[in-house]
């Protein structure tokens, strides 16, 4: 995804698949985890398919 600063946006394969309004982010030292989340510390939430390729930048990628 994309942010700029008031918004995040989404891509998949190069084309935007969704955006939201985001205007802050929580800065911390936890690390990254692909594929899953947890909501409310409760049980985690497993993403159910695959990931083919993942990158991550400090620079947009696409516009």
């Amino acid at each position: 995804g994309v942010w700029n600063g008031t918004e995040i946006r989404a891509y998949i394969d190069g084309v935007e698949c969704d955006s939201k309004p985001f205007t802050s982010y929580a800065h911390s030292n936890l690390d990254i985890t692909i594929g899953w989340s947890t909501i409310n510390n409760q049980l985690p939430i497993y993403f159910d398919g695959l990931i083919d390729e993942l990158r991550i930048s400090d620079y947009v990628r696409y516009e």
